[in-house]
């Protein structure tokens, strides 16, 4: 019979080592350096003010775009009035 389906005694110092190189491995894998940490804790707070930063231009551009098109809208509500005014009063 195989010992596959056997119940292993181990301690929680083995439990540690054997997820801490799992997650070494796991991040060398995504191209982390596993050996500067705070060198991937810098990527990560660049990536994160980039991400806002974008936020905020298209935030920007949003508000932009819906003022030309309010703006275009009602330009063209005035000309339609003035053209109906001036078809009223005969000029």
């Amino acid at each position: 019979m195989s010992n596959e389906n056997q119940p292993v005694i181990v301690t929680l110092e083995d439990l540690r080592v054997v997820t801490r190189e799992a997650v070494e491995q796991t991040l060398m894998t995504l191209g982390v350096d596993v050996q500067n940490p705070l060198q991937m804790q810098q990527d990560f707070a660049r990536l994160r003010e980039w991400r806002l930063a974008m936020d905020g231009v298209r935030r920007r551009g949003l508000k932009a775009v819906s003022g030309l098109l309010i703006s275009g809208l009602i330009a063209a509500i005035l000309l339609g009035l003035k053209e109906q005014l001036q078809h009223l009063l005969g000029k």
